[in-house]
């Protein structure tokens, strides 16, 4: 079963096809896993909040339209990791940045 959710700002929906732009969370049922992905210029609050969101999605499931829970119990794999497109400064845990300006 395909399942292709799509990120408003506030709560996943179930959608037909992914369009470009958008931030969007795939069943991918043969590698068992959630595939989080977005399109260019998606600010990076947005990012995080929606891959928060699918990382509780992929624990307890997503319920259908129809009742169906599809989903339970996988982990969440980020097509483009969230950082790349970020400065080296800000890829850092918080913890390595104290240490050297401390």
């Amino acid at each position: 079963m395909s399942v292709i959710l799509a990120w408003d700002g506030s709560d996943w929906h179930p959608v037909d096809a992914k369009s470009g732009a958008g931030i969007y969370c795939e069943l991918d049922d043969e590698a068992a896993e959630w595939v989080f992905s977005y399109g260019a210029g998606e600010p990076l609050v947005s990012r995080r909040t929606a891959l928060r969101r699918a990382n509780e999605i992929a624990k307890v499931g997503y319920v259908l339209p129809g009742g169906d829970r599809v989903g339970t119990g996988l982990k969440v794999r980020e097509e483009i990791p969230a950082s790349t497109d970020l400065p080296e400064r800000l890829r850092r845990a918080q913890r390595d940045y104290n240490k050297k300006h401390i």
